[in-house]
């Protein structure tokens, strides 16, 4: 991944090929600064697509509660109170 001050130092063919290699469409055309802008929306991009795939494989268990039955004896001594 690109930072904004590595890709200003770099020349323009060095930019088209990084451009290349993330398979941008319509770079050949641009000047350096859009090339550069180009790039780093592509790569802002890419992010957001990785967490998203990220959040969906990490989806919560539903949590259980377990209810404690009541013994026999206990039913008994409340059937006998009454």
């Amino acid at each position: 991944m690109y930072d904004i001050v590595q890709l200003s130092d770099m020349l323009l063919t060095e930019l088209k090929d990084v451009a290349d290699s993330l398979d941008l469409k319509n770079y050949k055309s641009l000047n350096k600064q859009d090339l550069i802008f180009k790039i780093l929306g592509s790569q802002a991009e890419d992010e957001e697509e990785e967490e998203e795939e990220e959040v969906k494989v990490k989806k919560p268990r539903k949590r259980t509660t377990i209810r404690k039955t009541k013994s026999k004896s206990s039913k008994s001594k409340v059937a006998k109170k009454k």
